[in-house]
């Protein structure tokens, strides 16, 4: 349980490192709310043209993560960057979870207040997840995929147990509201070389403030129903003509590339996934990272 759990808070510390190093060109702009049967959107566009491509940012981020991406924007396009719900300015109905069927019909009236039928989608680790989930919804109206580093693409049982059980959202509660027994097992863990030292005290430190321990509780009660179906998705990529291109951190230990490979695989149409490696861990929204989409022509058409 508490191997997991570190597991889980690493992914949304790095991402937190991250974000703090950032500052916003979207708080230029206007940010724009979307309400639908109590649920509230928060996002910002970039753009007028009339291909939309939506982003969906990692745990702890929020619709600014993807800013070194703006310059990237073609006159004909429109990038939507949206807040997850506990992120940002989006604020779900209630912590129940969200159901595939919610989420379709009010992606599909957002898609209508845009002014879109059609649309691309980035997505960065947990906004994976949310990518995944919405192709399988509907793929007949998704054109193509930049992904980096995108969760979903292995289903974690323990997760699962936590997430959709009465008894597993007891334990994860108390391990959230009372965190000391995960911390002492964090150090356990430096104590034998395993975590390093410098990360075991950005645990402690993260995990200490109880509002960023709630917010770890908060989204994956949000999202304990989004567990793509990988046979669906493949079916409907190859279908659809769907095309992907996946961006990893070589030295990624949160999410390994070797789990896009393995998608990869699967598709009998090899030409409609692409795989790019780059000399990073998990942290890899950077500028650097949106050089090598401009240069590599990886960019939305």
């Amino acid at each position: 349980k508490s191997h997991f759990l570190l597991k889980l808070i690493t992914t949304g510390l790095n991402n937190f490192k991250f974000r703090i190093k950032t500052t916003s060109t979207f708080a230029k702009l206007k940010n724009q709310l979307f309400s639908y049967n109590d649920y509230t959107i928060s996002y910002a566009p970039i753009g007028s043209g009339e291909n939309l491509i939506l982003a969906f940012h990692g745990f702890g981020m929020d619709r600014f993560a993807f800013e070194n991406f703006h310059s990237l924007v073609e006159p004909h396009q429109k990038l939507v960057s949206v807040d997850l719900f506990s992120h940002g300015n989006s604020e779900p109905k209630d912590f129940n979870g969200l159901s595939r069927t919610e989420w379709k019909s009010m992606l599909l009236a957002f898609l209508t207040h845009l002014g879109h039928k059609r649309f691309s989608m980035m997505a960065y680790s947990l906004g994976g997840k949310v990518v995944l989930e919405t192709v399988n919804l509907f793929p007949e109206k998704v054109e193509s995929l930049l992904l980096f580093s995108p969760d979903g693409f292995k289903r974690n049982r323990f997760y699962e147990f936590l997430s959709l059980s009465a008894l597993g959202r007891w334990t994860y509660r108390g391990v959230i509201r009372k965190p000391q027994t995960f911390l002492n097992f964090a150090d356990g863990l430096t104590k034998y070389n395993v975590l390093p030292l410098r990360l075991n005290k950005f645990v402690h430190y993260h995990v200490g403030d109880k509002t960023r321990r709630e917010l770890v509780y908060d989204v994956h009660r949000v999202y304990r129903h989004f567990l793509p179906d990988l046979n669906a998705l493949q079916r409907g990529i190859e279908k659809h003509k769907i095309s992907i291109t996946f961006v990893f951190g070589e030295h990624d230990k949160v999410i390994h590339h070797s789990l896009a490979q393995r998608f990869m695989e699967r598709l009998s149409n090899k030409s409609l996934a692409t795989l790019h490696l780059l000399n990073k861990g998990h942290v890899i929204l950077e500028a650097s990272t949106a050089s090598f989409i401009k240069e590599n022509y990886l960019w939305f058409k």
